[in-house]
């Protein structure tokens, strides 16, 4: 009679897990090789620096997830999340709204960016990369519209919250919007596998005309998908403006990438109806945790980009971090931040050397 655990050891390991098991390997190499080769690397607050410097790209991802796995893709996540930055920053710096309006007002505007763009696709059988494309041209134009420079948010409750420290057992911190990732991510994976609408995103990608056959609200699905990632996107600009605290057209230029390979990463095909729910999680932490790497190499542009504008409350630990520039909540138009690009005058000033 076959035991339980001779069963256990001759069951093949589920071929699913591969991708997020090479990716976590990767990770703790990274990690490994930057605690031997610098001193203050291998500690609990460098860990902890990935999920605080990511949080908004995390909650990209979970939107960007859904919208995959139906087979799908979306370009605009990372102009709606400047959209959100610029609207947040303009409506509570130079209106003077409460934050507790403007978040909900912008998350509004997300939704009903990918309600529309989900229609679109749905009803007029385009294309998502011709019609999130072109929404990202859209968004991204809007941002200039609002303005052209780098609004800084320097409201009370705004700035106290983007600064507030969640303390972690051994010293270490996180800030309120790894909270936030951390909360969307379990709310997306319950989604995805216990729910009607999970179920019906997984037959959807697998094969649409299958799904149409077993009577799934297919059209439904689609607009819906696309809907939870322009919810997804304006959220992480809400978190991005936190972050940075201020709002700029440039920022999260090209971040649709690192959420399709965040997503990619930990998983999911882009084919669609196949992926583990919450696995980006694992490949989130790649696409942007090689600047650590460089802040502890002491690379003077890496610091630029990643610590002049930060907020004290998401720098790394005093006792691992060099020298760097003290912070600067006005991004002005020379600056390039952490999702930012660098401005035309920099351009020009790097030409001319």
């Amino acid at each position: 009679m076959t035991t339980p655990s001779v069963l256990s050891l001759n069951r093949p390991f589920p071929r699913a897990y591969v991708p997020v098991l090479v990716t976590a390997g990767l990770f703790l190499a990274m990690f490994t090789a930057g605690g031997l080769r610098y001193e203050g690397f291998a500690s609990g607050q460098v860990v902890l620096n990935v999920f605080v410097d990511n949080a908004f790209l995390l909650v990209l991802a979970v939107g960007m997830t859904f919208v995959i796995l139906t087979g799908g893709i979306d370009l605009s996540v990372g102009a709606v999340a400047a959209l959100a930055t610029m609207v947040s920053a303009s409506l509570v710096t130079n209106k003077g709204w409460s934050p507790l309006l403007v978040i909900p007002l912008v998350l509004l505007i997300g939704a009903v960016i990918g309600l529309a763009m989900g229609c679109v696709i749905q009803y007029f059988d385009i294309q998502p990369f011709i019609v999130t494309l072109a929404g990202m041209f859209l968004a991204r134009g809007l941002c200039y519209v609002i303005g052209t420079e780098s609004i800084s948010i320097t409201d009370p409750a705004y700035t106290a919250l983007a600064q507030t420290r969640i303390d972690m057992p051994g010293g270490a911190f996180i800030s309120p919007s790894v909270i936030v990732a951390f909360v969307v991510i379990v709310i997306g994976a319950y989604v995805l596998q216990y729910t009607r609408l999970g179920r019906n995103v997984y037959a959807t990608g697998g094969s649409e005309q299958s799904a149409l056959l077993m009577g799934l609200p297919v059209a439904r699905t689609k607009i819906a998908v696309y809907t939870i990632s322009g919810f997804c996107s304006a959220l992480g600009g809400v978190l991005i403006s936190f972050y940075m605290l201020s709002g700029n057209p440039l920022h999260a230029v090209g971040m649709e990438l690192d959420a399709i390979a965040a997503v990619v990463i930990g998983g999911t095909l882009l084919t669609g109806g196949v992926g583990i729910p919450g696995r980006h999680r694992a490949g989130g932490a790649h696409p942007r945790a090689d600047p650590d790497d460089h802040q502890f190499r002491g690379d003077p542009q890496s610091l630029v980009d990643q610590d002049r504008h930060r907020p004290a409350a998401v720098r790394l630990h005093p006792a691992a971090a060099p020298r760097r520039d003290p912070p600067h909540l006005n991004h002005g138009p020379g600056a390039r931040g952490r999702t930012g690009a660098p401005s035309t005058e920099v351009l020009m000033s790097r030409e001319s050397m």
